[in-house]
């Protein structure tokens, strides 16, 4: 089902079917749809349970009411009797209708009656450590989704704005639409955009950063009613409640993630060490000031931790030692990385 005209037509096949009158062309095609996927198999099944709620297996048509009010009314003077082509007129348009209308009818009730289909209901995506996933909202924007991170969004944004929550980071290709503005609701601030390309990062670590790669976007921070306007190349970073903003900036520093690439230049070792905690399920622990604020150049493509771990040590006197964190059994146990000089 990958459009609305699919949809629709395999709704009016599937009404076809429940009603008994699907060819065999048409039900041998019904039922290799059906194997094609698991969501055609849940979608079928979910119609008809819907369809055994509406038609139960006690058959209404059996006692024609209206027949037995016809003929009392005949009988008693009340009603002349109708030409018997009308009254087969009647019967026929009633049942074109209802093959017409079961699948809108279908249709409505699975999206507004069945539980996690109606538009207001919100959905969520998560990602675990040192994975990342990409995919399309249902506006046709592409969101990149980096290790560690939830990103929430209606079924379908039938608002004024189409709003997402993150938690996390993400990258944005917006499908332009100037008249409901995609905003992203990020800790500390929100971005709101219409038609364009950026990152924003926001672990909840006291820092969050939007950085913008295409258009413009309009940031506003918390309760402040300040907003701020970006251009391509800004990075504007929230720290302890605190803006700033750097122009021209390196974007791809910041999201060559989304390429299973990392970027760091002339970043201190801290710095790199609060960015790997982000993707990777482990802590670190830098014993000495010195070799905290000592900066690298490095560029990781795919490395594990202890991959680069070797990489440090074999580029600075340093020494890394992993220990593990308590924990108990419902709590899963974190590495612990202690960085020294030697």
């Amino acid at each position: 089902m990958t459009d609305n005209n699919n949809h629709t037509d395999i709704d009016t096949l599937i009404a076809r079917y429940f009603s008994g009158e699907a060819s065999e062309p048409e039900i041998a095609y019904l039922t290799d749809w059906i194997k094609e996927s698991d969501d055609n198999r849940k979608y079928f099944f979910e119609l008809q349970d819907i369809w055994h709620g509406l038609n139960p297996s006690f058959e209404a048509v059996d006692i024609d009411l209206q027949d037995a009010e016809d003929k009392i009314l005949v009988k008693s003077g009340l009603r002349k009797k109708s030409p018997s082509w009308i009254k087969g007129f009647m019967k026929l348009w009633s049942r074109i209708a209802a093959v017409l209308l079961l699948p809108l009818i279908l249709l409505v009730v699975y999206k507004y009656v069945v539980p996690g289909n109606r538009p207001d209901a919100l959905r969520e995506i998560s990602t675990t450590y040192g994975c990342s996933m990409k995919t399309t909202l249902p506006d046709g924007s592409v969101v990149w989704l980096n290790a560690n991170s939830t990103l929430k969004y209606p079924a379908e944004f039938e608002a004024k704005h189409r709003d997402v929550d993150l938690k996390g980071e993400a990258y944005f290709d917006v499908h332009s639409d100037a008249k409901h503005p995609f905003i992203v609701h990020a800790s500390g601030l929100d971005v709101l955009a219409t038609g364009t390309e950026f990152n924003v990062n926001s672990y909840g670590t006291g820092t969050t950063s939007v950085t913008l790669v295409n258009g413009n976007v309009n940031v506003g921070i918390g309760g402040n009613d300040r907003r701020y306007e970006m251009v391509p190349g800004d990075y504007l970073k929230l720290h302890d409640g605190k803006v700033s903003i750097r122009k021209g900036c390196d974007t791809e520093k910041y999201c060559s993630w989304r390429n299973g690439v990392l970027l760091f230049d002339d970043d201190t070792l801290q710095e790199i060490c609060n960015r790997l905690e982000q993707i990777y399920d482990v802590r670190f622990d830098i014993t000495d000031p010195k070799v905290a604020a000592s900066r690298y150049c490095m560029t990781l493509r795919g490395e594990n931790i202890n991959e680069i771990m070797d990489l440090l040590e074999l580029s600075a006197p340093i020494r890394c030692t992993s220990s593990t964190e308590n924990s108990n059994d419902s709590v899963p146990s974190t590495q612990i990385i202690t960085i020294a000089s030697i």
